[in-house]
């Protein structure tokens, strides 16, 4: 009779630690699911708790809207623009040396006058060399650009200095062809030459609103004659 009690007790013990065990398992499985499902929706992964709690980069950080960088967009001359004014300034240049070489030869500036504008011609002729090639060939190099550049402000320095050539005539005298001619000069140097090279270095820049100003002096239409040819 012992025999039978105790057996039954055994399987009864079996039964209720077989139970508990199960009921463990369950619990377990249950909860991680409901841990998963609660951290899928949250966008993070399981194991970023335990990143957290050890102060370590997490595994699979959230998502952040980080806000558009636009990257600076770079100007690009266009060679056919520029090249179209190089052929303007070789209008500009003619002008220029028609009206240097037919001053008196006894003019007293006629020299360093003439000097100006040939350097100026020079340098035109230079720069529609490079713009035109360049544009024939469809190739914009920075060596190119940088020639066109150093040219543009070689023409503006001289255009300045020739301006003030010109307007020695108010101190030294002028005789009236030479005044004509000078006058002439200096109208074309304001308003040809220096709205040229403004296009051409906005161009260049690409600001539209920078120019290269040659500060040229005021024109007076009333020449300072002298008798004689002004020397």
């Amino acid at each position: 009779m012992n025999r039978i009690v105790t057996t039954f007790a055994l399987i009864a013990i079996s039964a209720v630690l077989t139970s508990n065990a199960a009921s463990a398992q369950w619990f377990g499985s249950n909860h991680w699911t409901d841990r998963s499902h609660r951290s899928f929706h949250s966008g993070a992964h399981p194991s970023n708790d335990w990143a957290r709690r050890a102060n370590r980069p997490l595994i699979n950080p959230p998502i952040v809207n980080r806000p558009i960088v636009h990257q600076p967009v770079v100007h690009v001359p266009d060679l056919l623009l520029l090249d179209s004014y190089a052929d303007r300034l070789v209008t500009v240049a003619v002008h220029l040396h028609d009206d240097a070489y037919a001053l008196s030869p006894g003019y007293f500036h006629s020299a360093a006058i003439e000097r100006y504008v040939f350097q100026i011609e020079r340098l035109q002729v230079h720069m529609h060399d490079v713009l035109h090639q360049a544009a024939s060939n469809r190739i914009t190099s920075a060596v190119c650009l940088n020639h066109i550049r150093s040219d543009v402000r070689q023409v503006a320095s001289l255009a300045r200095r020739l301006d003030a050539e010109l307007s020695h005539q108010k101190r030294d005298g002028v005789c009236p062809a030479d005044y004509r001619l000078i006058l002439h000069m200096r109208q074309v140097l304001a308003s040809e030459l220096n709205p040229l090279l403004g296009l051409m270095n906005a161009e260049l820049t690409g600001h539209r609103h920078h120019t290269v100003p040659i500060r040229t002096r005021q024109i007076s239409r009333r020449p300072s004659f002298s008798f004689g040819w002004g020397f």
